[in-house]
Protein backbone atom coordinates (compact mmCIF):
# COMPACT_ATOMS: atom_id res chain seq x y z
CA UNK A 1 0.00 0.00 0.00
CA UNK A 2 2.65 2.36 0.76
CA UNK A 3 4.14 1.86 -2.58
CA UNK A 4 0.83 2.26 -4.44
CA UNK A 5 0.36 5.71 -2.68
CA UNK A 6 3.87 6.62 -3.78
CA UNK A 7 3.62 5.88 -7.26
CA UNK A 8 0.04 8.22 -6.89
CA UNK A 9 1.73 10.85 -5.53
CA UNK A 10 4.22 10.75 -7.88
CA UNK A 11 2.32 10.82 -10.74
CA UNK A 12 -0.18 13.49 -9.78
CA UNK A 13 2.02 16.12 -8.70
CA UNK A 14 3.92 15.16 -11.95
CA UNK A 15 0.99 15.10 -14.51
CA UNK A 16 -0.97 17.91 -13.94
CA UNK A 17 -1.57 18.78 -17.98
CA UNK A 18 -2.04 16.53 -21.06
CA UNK A 19 1.12 14.09 -21.98
CA UNK A 20 0.70 13.95 -25.60
CA UNK A 21 4.22 14.56 -27.22
CA UNK A 22 3.63 14.61 -30.60
CA UNK A 23 3.70 17.42 -32.66
CA UNK A 24 0.30 19.67 -33.47
CA UNK A 25 -1.42 19.15 -36.77
CA UNK A 26 -0.66 22.24 -39.31
CA UNK A 27 -2.43 25.33 -39.68
CA UNK A 28 -4.25 25.14 -36.41
CA UNK A 29 -4.66 28.20 -33.91
CA UNK A 30 -4.17 25.97 -30.95
CA UNK A 31 -1.92 23.12 -30.09
CA UNK A 32 -4.04 20.76 -27.51
CA UNK A 33 -1.22 18.15 -28.15
CA UNK A 34 1.50 20.54 -26.69
CA UNK A 35 2.69 19.56 -22.85
CA UNK A 36 0.64 22.30 -21.27
CA UNK A 37 -2.34 23.78 -22.93
CA UNK A 38 -3.33 27.79 -22.16
CA UNK A 39 -6.74 28.94 -22.43
CA UNK A 40 -7.03 30.70 -25.21
CA UNK A 41 -9.67 34.02 -24.02
CA UNK A 42 -12.45 34.04 -26.36
CA UNK A 43 -15.41 36.64 -26.78
CA UNK A 44 -18.50 35.29 -28.38
CA UNK A 45 -21.27 37.64 -29.23
CA UNK A 46 -24.80 37.25 -29.32
CA UNK A 47 -26.30 36.92 -32.56
CA UNK A 48 -27.85 39.64 -34.80
CA UNK A 49 -31.52 38.94 -35.45
CA UNK A 50 -33.82 39.52 -38.94
CA UNK A 51 -37.53 38.40 -38.06
CA UNK A 52 -41.20 39.31 -37.43
CA UNK A 53 -40.97 37.40 -34.55
CA UNK A 54 -41.70 38.98 -31.64
CA UNK A 55 -39.02 40.21 -29.44
CA UNK A 56 -39.58 38.02 -26.57
CA UNK A 57 -39.22 35.08 -28.01
CA UNK A 58 -36.51 36.27 -30.77
CA UNK A 59 -34.43 36.90 -27.32
CA UNK A 60 -35.29 33.48 -26.17
CA UNK A 61 -33.66 31.98 -29.22
CA UNK A 62 -30.80 33.84 -29.16
CA UNK A 63 -29.30 32.99 -25.90
CA UNK A 64 -30.51 29.38 -26.72
CA UNK A 65 -28.38 29.43 -29.20
CA UNK A 66 -25.55 30.97 -27.54
CA UNK A 67 -25.44 28.33 -24.55
CA UNK A 68 -25.34 25.91 -26.75
CA UNK A 69 -22.22 26.93 -28.52
CA UNK A 70 -20.33 28.32 -25.71
CA UNK A 71 -21.71 25.42 -23.75
CA UNK A 72 -19.89 22.79 -25.75
CA UNK A 73 -16.90 24.87 -26.53
CA UNK A 74 -16.25 25.74 -22.35
CA UNK A 75 -16.62 21.99 -21.91
CA UNK A 76 -13.24 21.38 -24.33
CA UNK A 77 -11.49 23.35 -21.67
CA UNK A 78 -9.37 25.29 -23.95
CA UNK A 79 -10.90 28.88 -23.40
CA UNK A 80 -11.48 31.41 -21.17
CA UNK A 81 -14.94 33.10 -22.20
CA UNK A 82 -15.29 37.28 -21.88
CA UNK A 83 -19.06 38.09 -20.90
CA UNK A 84 -20.86 40.13 -23.67
CA UNK A 85 -21.03 43.33 -20.57
CA UNK A 86 -17.14 43.41 -21.36
CA UNK A 87 -17.09 44.11 -24.59
CA UNK A 88 -15.75 47.21 -25.49
CA UNK A 89 -18.26 47.60 -28.90
CA UNK A 90 -20.99 45.47 -29.49
CA UNK A 91 -20.06 43.32 -32.71
CA UNK A 92 -23.84 43.19 -34.14
CA UNK A 93 -23.38 47.13 -34.35
CA UNK A 94 -20.15 47.51 -35.77
CA UNK A 95 -19.20 47.09 -39.88
CA UNK A 96 -15.57 46.89 -39.45
CA UNK A 97 -14.24 45.15 -36.72
CA UNK A 98 -11.73 47.20 -34.41
CA UNK A 99 -9.31 44.96 -33.99
CA UNK A 100 -7.09 47.29 -30.74
CA UNK A 101 -10.49 47.53 -28.82
CA UNK A 102 -10.61 43.56 -29.25
CA UNK A 103 -6.78 43.85 -27.75
CA UNK A 104 -6.94 45.34 -25.12
CA UNK A 105 -9.01 42.43 -23.64
CA UNK A 106 -6.36 40.13 -24.58
CA UNK A 107 -8.98 38.26 -27.14
CA UNK A 108 -7.59 35.58 -29.08
CA UNK A 109 -11.20 35.10 -31.05
CA UNK A 110 -14.45 36.71 -31.88
CA UNK A 111 -17.41 34.52 -32.58
CA UNK A 112 -20.32 36.31 -34.04
CA UNK A 113 -23.20 35.01 -35.75
CA UNK A 114 -26.91 35.91 -37.91
CA UNK A 115 -29.91 34.72 -37.64
CA UNK A 116 -32.88 34.63 -39.92
CA UNK A 117 -35.96 33.70 -38.54
CA UNK A 118 -38.80 32.61 -40.89
CA UNK A 119 -40.12 29.13 -41.95
CA UNK A 120 -37.00 27.69 -41.11
CA UNK A 121 -34.16 29.06 -39.14
CA UNK A 122 -30.81 30.06 -41.09
CA UNK A 123 -27.85 30.41 -38.62
CA UNK A 124 -24.67 32.19 -40.03
CA UNK A 125 -21.47 31.84 -37.85
CA UNK A 126 -17.96 33.69 -38.25
CA UNK A 127 -14.56 33.67 -36.06
CA UNK A 128 -12.18 35.94 -36.55
CA UNK A 129 -8.38 35.73 -35.73
CA UNK A 130 -7.75 39.18 -33.92
CA UNK A 131 -3.89 38.13 -33.64
CA UNK A 132 -4.35 37.21 -37.44
CA UNK A 133 -7.13 40.35 -38.18
CA UNK A 134 -8.61 38.17 -40.37
CA UNK A 135 -11.55 35.58 -40.49
CA UNK A 136 -10.84 32.15 -40.27
CA UNK A 137 -14.44 29.96 -39.93
CA UNK A 138 -17.48 30.95 -41.48
CA UNK A 139 -20.32 28.80 -42.12
CA UNK A 140 -24.34 29.01 -42.43
CA UNK A 141 -26.60 25.92 -41.56
CA UNK A 142 -30.82 26.25 -41.89
CA UNK A 143 -32.93 24.16 -39.46
CA UNK A 144 -36.39 23.39 -38.11
CA UNK A 145 -36.57 24.73 -34.54
CA UNK A 146 -36.62 20.86 -33.57
CA UNK A 147 -33.29 20.39 -34.94
CA UNK A 148 -31.92 23.55 -33.80
CA UNK A 149 -29.43 21.53 -31.12
CA UNK A 150 -28.41 19.23 -33.52
CA UNK A 151 -26.99 21.95 -35.85
CA UNK A 152 -25.56 24.20 -33.04
CA UNK A 153 -22.85 21.21 -32.26
CA UNK A 154 -22.48 20.55 -35.98
CA UNK A 155 -20.94 24.64 -35.62
CA UNK A 156 -19.24 23.87 -32.41
CA UNK A 157 -17.57 20.46 -34.13
CA UNK A 158 -16.27 22.79 -36.94
CA UNK A 159 -15.01 25.55 -35.14
CA UNK A 160 -13.33 23.15 -32.52
CA UNK A 161 -11.84 21.36 -35.14
CA UNK A 162 -10.88 24.10 -37.04
CA UNK A 163 -9.06 25.81 -34.13
CA UNK A 164 -7.74 22.88 -32.80
CA UNK A 165 -7.05 20.05 -35.47
CA UNK A 166 -8.56 17.98 -32.99
CA UNK A 167 -12.19 16.14 -33.63
CA UNK A 168 -15.38 17.70 -32.10
CA UNK A 169 -17.15 14.98 -29.84
CA UNK A 170 -20.46 17.54 -29.61
CA UNK A 171 -22.83 15.30 -31.76
CA UNK A 172 -21.67 11.81 -30.13
CA UNK A 173 -24.17 9.95 -27.55
CA UNK A 174 -23.40 8.15 -24.32
CA UNK A 175 -25.04 4.80 -23.69
CA UNK A 176 -25.65 3.95 -19.20
CA UNK A 177 -27.93 1.77 -17.31
CA UNK A 178 -30.73 3.03 -15.54
CA UNK A 179 -33.84 1.87 -13.59
CA UNK A 180 -35.59 5.08 -13.74
CA UNK A 181 -38.97 3.17 -15.40
CA UNK A 182 -38.22 0.84 -12.52
CA UNK A 183 -35.92 -1.61 -13.98
CA UNK A 184 -32.41 -1.48 -14.97
CA UNK A 185 -33.16 -0.67 -18.75
CA UNK A 186 -31.16 1.08 -21.96
CA UNK A 187 -30.86 4.44 -22.42
CA UNK A 188 -28.82 7.08 -24.79
CA UNK A 189 -27.98 10.52 -24.48
CA UNK A 190 -25.99 13.56 -25.62
CA UNK A 191 -22.74 13.96 -24.55
CA UNK A 192 -24.17 16.88 -22.45
CA UNK A 193 -26.80 14.78 -21.13
CA UNK A 194 -29.75 16.27 -22.66
CA UNK A 195 -32.05 14.04 -25.12
CA UNK A 196 -32.50 10.90 -23.19
CA UNK A 197 -33.91 8.23 -25.30
CA UNK A 198 -34.85 4.67 -24.05
CA UNK A 199 -33.58 1.94 -25.89
CA UNK A 200 -34.54 -1.19 -24.18
CA UNK A 201 -37.89 -1.89 -22.19
CA UNK A 202 -37.36 -5.45 -21.13
CA UNK A 203 -38.35 -4.78 -17.75
CA UNK A 204 -35.42 -6.65 -16.54
CA UNK A 205 -31.94 -6.22 -15.71
CA UNK A 206 -29.58 -5.02 -18.30
CA UNK A 207 -26.16 -4.39 -18.49
CA UNK A 208 -22.55 -3.35 -19.60
CA UNK A 209 -23.32 -1.39 -22.79
CA UNK A 210 -20.65 -1.30 -25.27
CA UNK A 211 -20.85 0.35 -28.89
CA UNK A 212 -20.31 -0.74 -32.20
CA UNK A 213 -17.78 0.89 -34.08
CA UNK A 214 -20.10 2.38 -36.93
CA UNK A 215 -22.15 3.82 -34.23
CA UNK A 216 -25.34 2.21 -34.75
CA UNK A 217 -25.47 -0.77 -32.56
CA UNK A 218 -24.88 -1.59 -29.10
CA UNK A 219 -23.93 -4.71 -27.23
CA UNK A 220 -25.73 -5.55 -23.90
CA UNK A 221 -26.69 -7.98 -20.97
CA UNK A 222 -29.62 -9.40 -19.76
CA UNK A 223 -31.76 -12.21 -18.31
CA UNK A 224 -33.43 -14.23 -20.24
CA UNK A 225 -35.67 -17.22 -19.08
CA UNK A 226 -34.96 -20.68 -20.28
CA UNK A 227 -36.37 -23.78 -19.04
CA UNK A 228 -37.59 -21.98 -16.10
CA UNK A 229 -34.05 -20.78 -15.35
CA UNK A 230 -32.42 -17.47 -16.40
CA UNK A 231 -29.57 -17.43 -17.68
CA UNK A 232 -27.38 -14.22 -18.21
CA UNK A 233 -27.18 -13.83 -22.48
CA UNK A 234 -25.69 -11.48 -24.67
CA UNK A 235 -27.63 -9.08 -26.88
CA UNK A 236 -27.42 -6.67 -29.40
CA UNK A 237 -29.43 -3.54 -30.31
CA UNK A 238 -30.10 -1.52 -33.36
CA UNK A 239 -30.30 2.22 -31.63
CA UNK A 240 -32.23 3.47 -35.01
CA UNK A 241 -34.81 0.49 -35.38
CA UNK A 242 -34.61 -0.50 -31.82
CA UNK A 243 -34.54 -4.75 -32.97
CA UNK A 244 -32.54 -6.64 -30.26
CA UNK A 245 -31.03 -10.01 -31.94
CA UNK A 246 -29.23 -12.59 -29.63
CA UNK A 247 -25.68 -13.15 -30.02
CA UNK A 248 -24.74 -15.48 -27.35
CA UNK A 249 -26.86 -17.43 -25.39
CA UNK A 250 -24.28 -20.67 -23.54
CA UNK A 251 -25.18 -21.40 -20.40
CA UNK A 252 -23.65 -19.75 -17.52
CA UNK A 253 -22.37 -15.74 -18.83
CA UNK A 254 -22.08 -13.94 -21.87
CA UNK A 255 -21.39 -10.77 -20.98
CA UNK A 256 -18.51 -8.06 -20.95
CA UNK A 257 -18.45 -8.02 -24.75
CA UNK A 258 -16.55 -5.28 -26.85
CA UNK A 259 -16.11 -4.86 -30.27
CA UNK A 260 -12.50 -4.55 -32.15
CA UNK A 261 -11.56 -1.35 -33.61
CA UNK A 262 -12.61 -2.61 -37.28
CA UNK A 263 -15.92 -4.18 -36.39
CA UNK A 264 -14.69 -7.85 -37.00
CA UNK A 265 -14.10 -9.39 -33.73
CA UNK A 266 -16.45 -9.45 -30.57
CA UNK A 267 -14.30 -10.19 -27.23
CA UNK A 268 -16.78 -11.73 -25.04
CA UNK A 269 -16.39 -13.44 -20.52
CA UNK A 270 -18.03 -17.01 -21.13
CA UNK A 271 -18.34 -19.18 -18.25
CA UNK A 272 -18.28 -22.26 -20.54
CA UNK A 273 -15.91 -24.21 -18.12
CA UNK A 274 -17.29 -22.76 -14.90
CA UNK A 275 -14.64 -20.33 -14.93
CA UNK A 276 -15.23 -16.97 -16.41
CA UNK A 277 -12.62 -16.67 -19.50
CA UNK A 278 -12.41 -14.22 -22.26
CA UNK A 279 -13.40 -15.87 -25.94
CA UNK A 280 -13.60 -14.16 -29.19
CA UNK A 281 -16.25 -14.61 -32.16
CA UNK A 282 -17.61 -12.65 -35.12
CA UNK A 283 -20.32 -10.72 -34.99
CA UNK A 284 -22.67 -12.91 -36.36
CA UNK A 285 -21.79 -15.63 -33.18
CA UNK A 286 -19.74 -17.60 -35.44
CA UNK A 287 -16.30 -18.62 -34.72
CA UNK A 288 -16.02 -18.78 -31.06
CA UNK A 289 -12.70 -19.33 -29.65
CA UNK A 290 -10.89 -19.10 -26.54
CA UNK A 291 -8.27 -15.67 -26.53
CA UNK A 292 -6.41 -16.41 -23.06
CA UNK A 293 -6.31 -19.84 -21.45
CA UNK A 294 -6.41 -19.92 -17.97
CA UNK A 295 -7.96 -21.68 -14.62
CA UNK A 296 -8.64 -18.17 -13.01
CA UNK A 297 -11.17 -15.61 -13.73
CA UNK A 298 -10.63 -13.41 -16.53
CA UNK A 299 -13.19 -10.71 -17.72
CA UNK A 300 -14.19 -7.20 -18.96
CA UNK A 301 -11.85 -7.46 -22.40
CA UNK A 302 -10.76 -4.40 -24.43
CA UNK A 303 -8.98 -4.27 -27.73
CA UNK A 304 -5.64 -1.86 -28.10
CA UNK A 305 -6.46 0.84 -31.17
CA UNK A 306 -4.92 -1.11 -33.31
CA UNK A 307 -6.52 -4.38 -32.49
CA UNK A 308 -3.60 -6.51 -31.78
CA UNK A 309 -3.56 -6.84 -28.40
CA UNK A 310 -6.39 -7.52 -25.81
CA UNK A 311 -6.60 -5.91 -22.32
CA UNK A 312 -8.30 -7.71 -19.51
CA UNK A 313 -8.89 -7.90 -15.95
CA UNK A 314 -7.59 -11.70 -14.03
CA UNK A 315 -7.37 -13.26 -10.75
CA UNK A 316 -4.84 -15.27 -12.09
CA UNK A 317 -2.23 -13.61 -9.33
CA UNK A 318 -4.48 -13.21 -6.79
CA UNK A 319 -5.97 -10.15 -6.67
CA UNK A 320 -7.92 -8.97 -9.77
CA UNK A 321 -5.64 -6.84 -12.15
CA UNK A 322 -4.75 -5.86 -15.32
CA UNK A 323 -3.45 -8.02 -18.03
CA UNK A 324 -2.45 -7.56 -21.99
CA UNK A 325 -2.26 -10.09 -24.33
CA UNK A 326 -0.74 -9.73 -27.74
CA UNK A 327 -3.22 -12.15 -29.73
CA UNK A 328 -1.23 -12.33 -32.77
CA UNK A 329 0.92 -14.32 -30.96
CA UNK A 330 -1.02 -16.85 -29.52
CA UNK A 331 1.45 -18.72 -27.75
CA UNK A 332 2.46 -15.71 -26.14
CA UNK A 333 1.29 -15.18 -22.36
CA UNK A 334 -0.52 -12.27 -21.12
CA UNK A 335 1.48 -9.73 -19.25
CA UNK A 336 0.76 -8.28 -16.07
CA UNK A 337 0.60 -4.70 -16.13
CA UNK A 338 -0.96 -3.88 -12.71
CA UNK A 339 0.82 -4.64 -9.13
CA UNK A 340 -0.65 -1.81 -6.89
CA UNK A 341 -4.02 -2.14 -5.30
CA UNK A 342 -6.45 -4.86 -4.21
CA UNK A 343 -9.30 -4.42 -7.14
CA UNK A 344 -8.25 -3.49 -10.60
CA UNK A 345 -11.29 -3.26 -12.72
CA UNK A 346 -13.14 -1.80 -16.04
CA UNK A 347 -9.99 -0.75 -17.95
CA UNK A 348 -10.54 0.93 -21.12
CA UNK A 349 -8.08 1.17 -23.77
CA UNK A 350 -8.12 4.48 -25.57
CA UNK A 351 -8.85 3.98 -29.16
CA UNK A 352 -7.13 7.61 -29.77
CA UNK A 353 -4.25 7.63 -27.33
CA UNK A 354 -2.33 5.27 -25.94
CA UNK A 355 -3.32 5.21 -22.92
CA UNK A 356 -5.52 2.72 -20.34
CA UNK A 357 -7.87 3.99 -17.68
CA UNK A 358 -9.83 1.84 -15.04
CA UNK A 359 -11.04 1.94 -11.76
CA UNK A 360 -8.42 0.95 -8.79
CA UNK A 361 -9.62 0.29 -5.09
CA UNK A 362 -7.69 2.23 -2.57
CA UNK A 363 -8.80 3.15 0.94
CA UNK A 364 -11.89 0.78 0.86
CA UNK A 365 -12.72 3.10 -2.39
CA UNK A 366 -13.20 3.07 -5.88
CA UNK A 367 -11.32 5.72 -8.46
CA UNK A 368 -10.62 6.31 -11.85
CA UNK A 369 -6.24 5.86 -12.58
CA UNK A 370 -4.48 6.11 -15.69
CA UNK A 371 -1.37 3.84 -16.79
CA UNK A 372 0.32 3.70 -20.09
CA UNK A 373 0.22 0.29 -22.09
CA UNK A 374 4.15 -0.38 -21.07
CA UNK A 375 3.06 0.45 -17.04
CA UNK A 376 5.66 2.99 -15.84
CA UNK A 377 3.57 5.84 -15.26
CA UNK A 378 -0.19 5.92 -13.15
CA UNK A 379 -1.88 8.81 -12.16
CA UNK A 380 -4.97 9.33 -10.20
CA UNK A 381 -7.67 11.54 -11.83
CA UNK A 382 -10.51 11.21 -9.05
CA UNK A 383 -11.27 10.89 -5.26
CA UNK A 384 -13.79 9.48 -3.93
CA UNK A 385 -16.13 11.53 -1.91
CA UNK A 386 -18.57 10.74 1.03
CA UNK A 387 -18.02 6.97 0.87
CA UNK A 388 -18.78 7.00 -2.48
CA UNK A 389 -17.08 4.91 -5.20
CA UNK A 390 -15.81 6.57 -8.86
CA UNK A 391 -16.08 3.46 -11.22
CA UNK A 392 -16.49 2.49 -15.07
CA UNK A 393 -14.78 4.76 -16.81
CA UNK A 394 -14.68 5.38 -20.71
CA UNK A 395 -13.42 7.28 -22.98
CA UNK A 396 -14.47 9.83 -25.39
CA UNK A 397 -13.72 8.96 -29.18
CA UNK A 398 -11.33 11.58 -29.30
CA UNK A 399 -9.42 10.45 -26.09
CA UNK A 400 -9.70 14.24 -24.92
CA UNK A 401 -12.01 13.07 -21.81
CA UNK A 402 -13.73 9.85 -19.85
CA UNK A 403 -17.27 9.36 -18.64
CA UNK A 404 -18.01 7.42 -15.52
CA UNK A 405 -20.64 6.83 -13.02
CA UNK A 406 -20.37 7.97 -9.49
CA UNK A 407 -22.07 7.14 -6.57
CA UNK A 408 -20.90 10.22 -3.76
CA UNK A 409 -23.68 11.37 -1.56
CA UNK A 410 -25.49 8.18 -1.69
CA UNK A 411 -26.48 8.89 -5.91
CA UNK A 412 -25.17 7.25 -8.59
CA UNK A 413 -24.86 9.39 -11.23
CA UNK A 414 -23.28 9.67 -14.44
CA UNK A 415 -20.00 12.41 -14.66
CA UNK A 416 -17.41 13.70 -16.71
CA UNK A 417 -14.32 14.79 -16.08
CA UNK A 418 -11.40 15.94 -18.34
CA UNK A 419 -8.52 13.08 -19.65
CA UNK A 420 -5.69 14.26 -16.69
CA UNK A 421 -8.73 14.78 -14.15
CA UNK A 422 -8.66 18.63 -13.63
CA UNK A 423 -12.19 19.17 -14.89
CA UNK A 424 -15.00 17.19 -13.37
CA UNK A 425 -19.02 17.79 -14.51
CA UNK A 426 -22.19 15.73 -13.85
CA UNK A 427 -24.16 15.21 -16.38
CA UNK A 428 -27.56 13.47 -15.38
CA UNK A 429 -29.96 14.58 -12.47
CA UNK A 430 -32.29 13.24 -10.73
CA UNK A 431 -33.15 10.66 -13.49
CA UNK A 432 -32.67 7.37 -11.08
CA UNK A 433 -29.61 5.20 -10.67
CA UNK A 434 -27.54 5.70 -13.71
CA UNK A 435 -24.68 3.05 -14.07
CA UNK A 436 -21.85 1.49 -16.55
CA UNK A 437 -21.50 4.49 -19.31
CA UNK A 438 -20.40 4.20 -22.68
CA UNK A 439 -19.13 6.39 -24.93
CA UNK A 440 -20.25 6.37 -28.45
CA UNK A 441 -17.53 6.96 -31.70
CA UNK A 442 -17.65 10.09 -33.67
Amino acid sequence: MKIYNLLLAFSFFSSLSYLHLQAAPPQTQIDVYAKEVFKAPIALSYFSVSTEKNQKETENLNRQLYDILRQDLDFTNYFIFIPPESFLEDPRKMANINYSLWRQLKIKYLITGALKIGETIDISIKVVSIDQEKTIYQESKSSSKDGLRTVMHQFSNEIYEKLTGDKGIFLTKIAFISNHSGFKELYTMDYDGNNIEQLTRLKNIVMLPSWAPSGNKILFSSYATRNKRKNLDLFEIDTTTKQIRTLSKREGLNMGATYSPDGHTIALTLSINSYPNIYFMKPDSSGLHLAAASPESDFSPTFSPDGKKILFVSTRSGNPHLFIKDISQSVREAQRLTYAGKYNAAPQWSKSANKIVFAGQLESHFDLFSIDPKGFVIERLTKSLDNGHNEHPSWSPNGRHIVFYSTRSNKSDIYIITANGSLEKRITHDFGKCLTPAWGPL
